[in-house]
This record gives C-alpha cells, structure tokens and sequence, in this order.
C-alpha cells in the first residue's frame, strides 16, 4: 500500500517545507550582524573615553585661569605679588586704596575742605505767581482736589471745603478768613499763609482730611512763626506748566522763550524749538558734554543747573545769536552776567603729616597727581580740622590676595591631577592607562617639583612654604600623587625676608610657575598637522573623532554587505521552496494516481 502525502496544516509554517522563513532569515542576520553591534558599543565607549578627556581638559582650563591671576597674563590680573592693602583709622573722614607701585608706608591726613560743585539757579521765579483772582486750577505742577480740610483753632476744628475746578484762591481764603481768630493771605511770593494771634493754638489738618490744599501749598510741614503766629506755606504757587511749549502762553513762564532760541551750556548746543521745560531738562541731562545735571525745583520755582565735577569752576551758559532761553529762565542774570544766578563750587584742601602747607584739590577723588604719593588713591570723605580727626593711612603687602591665589591654584592643581590619577586607572578608569595623559599628570608635578636657580636663599618650593609630596606616593591614606599644600606662616617669613626672590623663583624666566604654566599652555593649544602645534588635548580629540569616523565608516560598510547578504538568502530560500512545491505537486498526483489504481 502507498503512502498518503498529507499537506502541511500548520498555520505558522509560511513555506512550503513548513519553514518559519521570516524567522530563520532573522536568526542569521542577526548573527551577521554582532560585528555590527561590537562596533557601536566601541563607539560609546570611546564616546565616554573623549568625554572623559574633555572633562579633564576644562579643568587644566581652570588650573590655567588660576596660574595667569599668579603669572599676571593681562593688565587685569596685575601683579599679585606686589598687591597692596590699604587701612584707614578714620574711614568716615578718608577712605584709601592702593595700587601695586604704591610704597609700602605710613602717613596721616587732615580734611581742611571738601570739594563742592558749583551750581546755576534762576535769578527770578520761572512762572507768574498766582494771587487771589487766579483759580485753583491755574496752578500746573499738579491738581487740587475737591474736598474738604480741617484747622483747629484752641482745639475747636472747623473744615473748609476746596472745590479744585471752579475755586479762585481768594474763595479759600474767604472761608479761612471767616474762622473766628483766623486770619490767611496770599503773598507776593504766591506763598499761602494761614495764622493766628500768638498764644492761640492753631493746627492745620487732621486725619480724615479729603482736599491736598495743604499739601500742595506745603502748609501740612510748615513750622509756625513764633513771632507772627502764623504758617507760611513752604512753595510759591505759580502758573509755570513745565510740559508746554516754551515759546507759548501755556507754558505760564514770566518771560517767554523766543521761538527758535539756541543756547550753550558746557560744550553743548541745545534748542527750544517746540521744546517744553521738562523736555529740555531731560535732554540737558542726557547730554554728557553739557557737564551738568537739571532740574525744576519746584518748591523755589526755579531752574536749577548742578555741575557734574567738583571745584571751583563756573558752568559756561551763552545764548546764542537771537536766543533768550537763558535769560528767560534767569540763569543769564540782569546785564547779561552768567555768573549773577551760580554758586561757585570749592576746591578740596587736606594736609600730609601734619603740616600746614595745604593740598588743594578740584575732586574730593585725589590720586598721585596731586597728592604726590605714588599709586595711592585717597577718598576724602569728610572735613574735620579738630585734632582728633588726624587719620592714619597704613599700605602694606597684600599677602592676603597672594595667599588666596597660591591656595586656588594648589586647590585646582590637586583636582587635575588627582582627576587625572582616577581617569588613567589601568583597571577602573575611563581612559584606562593612557599613557599621554600620564605623562602629562608627571610634568605637571615635576615643573614644580624642580629645583629653583639663581635665587638667593630659596631652592625649592619648600623654602616658600609649598609641600609636594613625591610622584605616586600617597597622602591622606589613599593611593595616588599627594597633594600640594601651602604653609602660610612659612610663605610669609619668605616675603618678609626677601619678597622679589619669592616673586622671581615663582615667575621669573625660571621660575617653578612659569614652568608650570608652559606645560599647561602646551596641552591647550590648538592648530593642526602642518602647524605641528597641536596640544595633548586636540590630539586626544582628534584621535577620538578619528576612531568614530572609522568605525561609522565600518559600519556603513557592513551595513550595505548585510542588505546584499539577505537578499541573497531570501532569494535562496525563495528557490528552494519552489522546488518543494514541485516536489510536493508532483507527489500528491503520484499518490492520487496511486489510489486510483488500487
């Protein structure tokens, strides 16, 4: 009997020799790909290897910042080693700071005088004061509000209403003035004045007050004349609105500006075409080369000019061909002085040592120039002739900023290398033994481990207070390069005895510092091959993105053999499953033909 040919019934078979297809083609692509998969891990890792690196160069980045505060590479970091401090006895009459040439010295100084700007203010009162047929409302600085305020006349309180639109000011007054005792007035200064016969207890304003009557005129911090008995209010009212035009009646000026008008002040040219007063003063004090600040005071009413220097010397005011802006603000005076309205300003004086010849300055700011002494700045703060008010000046080296630096720099030389001691661990590090980066971490020690030349009485950094340690040693109980440390009492003995051999062993021609400091530059420096100066970190960089580039390359390459590899065993197995079928067609008509002949 022949046997049946049964056809495969298994739903995940999707060929025709039941094989998984899909699947097996999977299985050994995957195993083709492990070289692959190998090469990207490789790729992270040296990935973390270059990060590694990176890391260890913001640090020598870091030691570098601190060895220039110390080697002073630019104008801003100085000469550290001849920093000096300066102390005042009596800081609320003299301040002092002191440079690096300054000699280290004592001395004292008297204040005679402070220097003083001079200042410019109106010969006459900018607006038209207002009498007692003006409205409230003619007066521009501000706005009198409707409302009411209180005065107590022996403690009875009576309130006045203000009505801020319609009132005139003699309508105030008149409710004033109806108060049994009370008499109140508007002088020829458009000042208000509100009395009463002395002995009478008079008060002005109580909590719960609504109107700013008192405010405005300035009566709620008048002090009573004791004479008179009455207040007198502390700002002339007047019509000046400083936001109009200068050159028109709505600006409320005594003296209108001529359209067009040009004038100087210091070295600027300023006009008032279509200008107000406010917007004047602010581009006055905007304007650096007028040499002044402005201002409208608005309690005298006047314009009002503040030299920007101290010292006795006037502010040029001129208007020019046509103009009266000047005049007309009264900082030109009568007969055209420009002097009449200003206030000179004083020169500063002070003495040294107690002598009697006086030091006169133009700033209370007084630096060699004037005083003599070179690299020290005084700040003259406050004059005081008493004998009591001599001040002690004492400049000394300023060990303190040298020390801090040293220990800044150990601190960030320590981290480097002992950064660089975990990272180069042949068996836990990131770079594994890397044996540019150890030899780096040698020269590192060893430019300060050298022996200092041509300096009297030191020879190694431990003559200056500064510990080493020996390469590969161990400190604290731990493996790796002892630290460096520095012993204070011991740097400042070396200064007292001989400063510029501790400056000249440090960072002179042959100093350990400048040693030091060529090693660390070495390693950060960038170029490229045909420069030949490419420093350790580039070079480990580069190398990095080099290993990259091959190994993606690499992959690129494998990654197009895999696509050709698996085409070719899918049409292999494609080939093959077609012969199965012929062979499986081929059977089922054998054995049918089989079973019809039995």
């Amino acid at each position: 009997m022949m046997m049946m040919v049964s056809s495969p019934q298994n739903t995940f078979l999707t060929s025709s020799s039941g094989l998984n297809v899909n699947g097996t083609i999977s299985g050994l692509m995957a195993v083709e790909r492990q070289p692959i998969n190998q090469l990207q891990t490789r790729i992270s890792q040296t990935r973390q290897r270059q990060t590694a690196a990176q890391n260890l160069k913001s640090r020598t980045q870091t030691l570098q910042t601190a060895i220039n505060k110390l080697t002073g590479a630019s104008v801003l970091d100085g000469n550290i080693f001849q920093s000096k401090q300066a102390a005042s006895s009596l800081s609320d009459n003299v301040t002092v700071t002191a440079g690096d040439a300054a000699a280290i010295q004592s001395f004292k100084v008297q204040v005679n005088q402070l220097a003083t700007a001079t200042q410019a203010s109106s010969t006459n009162n900018l607006g038209q004061f207002l009498s007692g047929t003006s409205n409230l409302s003619d007066y521009k600085n501000s706005v009198f509000s409707t409302g009411d305020f209180t005065v107590l006349v022996n403690g009875v309180a009576s309130k006045i209403s203000v009505n801020g639109t319609t009132d005139k000011v003699d309508d105030v007054l008149g409710r004033l003035n109806a108060i049994g005792g009370v008499s109140a007035s508007i002088d020829a200064q458009g000042r208000l004045n509100i009395g009463a016969a002395v002995g009478t207890n008079l008060q002005l304003g109580a909590t719960g007050d609504t109107a700013n009557f008192l405010k405005l005129a300035k009566l709620d911090t008048a002090v009573r004349n004791t004479t008179t008995g009455a207040f007198t209010g502390g700002q002339s009212l007047t019509t000046l609105d400083a936001s109009k035009d200068v050159s028109t009646a709505a600006s409320g000026l005594n003296t209108l500006v001529t359209a067009g008008s040009q004038f100087k002040i210091g070295k600027a040219t300023f006009n008032s075409t279509g200008k107000s007063l406010a917007d004047l003063v602010s581009t006055i004090n905007q304007t650096p080369d007028a040499g002044v600040t402005a201002s409208i005071n608005s309690s005298s009413g006047k314009l009002e000019l503040t030299s920007r220097t101290t010292g006795n010397t006037a502010i040029y005011l001129e208007d020019l061909s046509g103009g009266n802006f000047l005049q007309a603000t009264g900082l030109i005076g009568p007969g055209g002085s420009t002097v009449a309205s200003q206030t000179m300003g004083t020169n500063a004086s002070f003495s040294l040592n107690g002598s009697t010849d006086l030091i006169y300055s133009t700033s209370n700011t007084v630096n060699e120039t004037v005083s003599g002494l070179t690299g020290v700045t005084l700040e003259l703060k406050k004059a005081d002739t008493t004998p009591t008010s001599l001040v002690s000046i004492n400049i000394t080296r300023n060990e303190t900023a040298l020390k801090d630096a040293l220990n800044t720099m150990l601190t960030q030389l320590n981290d480097l290398v002992g950064t660089i001691d975990t990272t180069t661990n042949s068996r836990t590090g990131t770079l594994g033994a890397n044996n540019s980066m150890r030899a780096f971490r040698n020269q590192l020690r060893n430019s300060l481990n050298g022996t200092i030349t041509g300096v009297s009485g030191f020879t190694s950094l431990g003559d200056l207070g500064i510990t080493t340690g020996s390469v590969g040693g161990s400190a604290g109980g731990t493996t790796g390069s002892p630290k460096f440390q520095l012993n204070a009492t011991k740097l400042s003995a070396a200064l007292l005895s001989n400063p510029q051999g501790v400056q000249d062993a440090l960072t002179g021609t042959n100093g350990l510092l400048t040693a030091l400091k060529k090693q660390v530059n070495e390693s950060l420096s960038t170029g490229s091959i045909s420069t030949g100066n490419i420093g350790l970190f580039q070079a480990l960089d580069d190398g990095f993105n080099a290993q990259v580039t091959r190994m993606n390359a690499s992959i690129t390459t494998k990654n197009a053999l895999l696509v050709r590899k698996e085409a070719t065993l899918r049409r292999q197995f494609t080939t093959s499953e077609t012969l199965v079928g012929q062979y499986q067609s081929q059977g089922a008509a054998v054995s049918s033909l089989a079973n019809s002949l039995g």
